[in-house]
């Protein structure tokens, strides 16, 4: 009887025909012209992302100085010029590569640098925004100082008021008006007229608070006397009127003593003595120092102290004090029920 005898077993080879999952190449093994085209790629986008953060910073500026948000703005001016100050990625160009990786790299190339002219066509802009931002604190300065100035009209017989209006037109309008003249007569009429026409304003030839606002960042601000009326006891008083003087328009800040920003009342007085070398005591009552002086003697940089007020003597029936805004008003001796000191001349 025949045996069967089992053939050994023989490992059976993968049919020629069956596809194997083609290796996964590392960056490093790709091909050159790929490795080009995703760099110019990412070049690209970077530029992009840069230039769409410079924009979101700008519309937030302009949102900010539109809505009178001086701090927003000053914050997203303060970003677009970080924003700008960062170097660039310079486009690398296409090189000699060629087909479809040649024409990617090519045209990232070219977008790249329209986004890079365009951002550099946005941050040389930047003196513009400063000089906006600069005005809008102006207007928003000369708004309030403007609130505390009279509405003035054909017939108004305000001298010391017309006298300052007609100044502010002669420097912002080139109008030919006499301050020394203190009648608001036709020609000052027809020169706030051609004011308001030139600023877009309701031409109705008076001055209310928006003319007096225009007129004043016209200015520059409210102008401050180079000179005053009378003699000052000393340089030192002279020196510390001309300070006082320099700030009007600022608005009132309690505790404040900040040049160019804002002032409360015994904050301005000792800080315009201080430029004259002169140390005065900081809150209002204690700067009832020096030689007491009668009305009918004052002279300029005397101080009015009331206990809880202080303003100082400029000329002519006029002192400087730190309401708000900062400003020249008549002199007086009420101050909303406050007890009156007196008169007192901080320096010989």
């Amino acid at each position: 009887m025949a045996t069967l005898v089992s053939a050994p077993a023989v490992a059976s080879a993968a049919p020629a025909d069956e596809a194997l999952d083609p290796p996964v190449l590392s960056p490093a093994a790709r091909p050159a012209t790929q490795v080009v085209a995703a760099e110019a790629l990412a070049r690209v986008a970077e530029t992009q992302r840069r230039l769409a953060a410079v924009e979101a910073a700008l519309t937030r500026f302009d949102q900010g100085v539109r809505a009178g948000d001086l701090e927003a703005a000053r914050t997203a001016l303060t970003s677009v010029e970080q924003l700008c100050a960062e170097p660039q990625p310079d486009p690398a160009g296409a090189g000699a590569a060629g087909g479809w990786t040649g024409v990617v790299a090519a045209s990232a190339d070219r977008l790249q640098r329209e986004h890079l002219r365009r951002r550099a066509e946005l941050c040389a802009g930047l003196p513009r925004l400063a000089e906006r931002l600069a005005e809008a604190e102006l207007r928003q300065r000369m708004d309030r100082v403007a609130a505390a100035l009279p509405a003035l009209k054909t017939g108004s017989r305000d001298a010391e008021s017309v006298r300052q209006l007609k100044t502010l037109l002669t420097k912002a309008a080139d109008a030919r008006l006499s301050p020394t003249n203190p009648a608001y007569g036709p020609s000052t009429t027809a020169a706030v007229r051609g004011f308001q026409a030139d600023r877009a304003l309701p031409v109705t030839g008076r001055v209310d608070r928006l003319t007096w606002r225009e007129l004043l960042v016209a200015n520059g601000g409210l102008p401050a006397p180079a000179v005053f009326g009378g003699r000052a006891p000393s340089e030192r008083a002279a020196t510390a009127v001309r300070a006082a003087l320099s700030q009007l328009g600022l608005p009132y800040e309690w505790g404040a003593v900040k040049p160019g920003e804002s002032f409360d009342c015994s904050g301005l007085t000792s800080w315009a003595y201080r430029q004259a070398g002169v140390a005065l005591p900081r809150h209002s009552a204690d700067q009832a120092v020096g030689q007491p002086v009668d009305r009918a003697d004052l002279r300029p940089g005397d101080l009015i102290v009331w206990q809880g007020h202080v303003a100082m003597y400029v000329d002519r029936g006029r002192m400087v004090e730190a309401g708000d805004p900062v400003r020249l008003t008549p002199l007086r001796t009420t101050n909303a029920g406050m007890p009156f000191l007196g008169f007192f001349r901080p320096t010989a």
